[in-house]
């Protein structure tokens, strides 16, 4: 069974994009990155094409959900913090608009720490589903 450094798989969704994919080689336990922008010279696109069945998808966008993220992060913030984020978060540019808000709001550091805790708890819970062993160092 391959085992894999949990920090790699945290790091791997929290550079996750909407064109991006991290593949986890079963048989090397290697991250393998996939973008449909380069997919022309990719290995993983043959391999996929193939019916490799050694690759298994680590979360996507919509399963990370960095929306429900931000979201429970305004959620543990005391007003007037707390209504300023959640104004924030409302509509198009959410994304935008929270980063400058967390600068703004003196916040950032706290941010990132949730979300990096957020990426923890999904990549130990993709790892526990998909039956994939891990050590806490790399």
């Amino acid at each position: 069974m391959v085992q894999v450094a949990i920090q790699d798989i945290v790091d791997a969704i929290g550079m996750t994009g909407t064109e991006d994919q991290y593949y986890l080689d079963l048989g090397t336990g290697d991250l393998l990155f996939y973008s449909d922008m380069a997919a022309d010279e990719d290995d993983v696109q043959e391999r996929l094409d193939a019916g490799d069945d050694q690759l298994l998808p680590l979360p996507d966008l919509y399963e990370i959900n960095d929306y429900a993220t931000m979201a429970a992060f305004v959620d543990t913030q005391d007003d007037p913090v707390n209504g300023e984020l959640a104004r924030a978060i409302q509509g198009r540019g959410a994304f935008r608009r929270f980063k400058d808000e967390i600068i703004r709001l003196g916040v950032a550091q706290a941010w990132y720490a949730f979300e990096a805790a957020a990426h923890y708890e999904l990549a130990v819970a993709w790892c526990n589903e998909n039956h994939v062993a891990y050590t806490e160092k790399a």
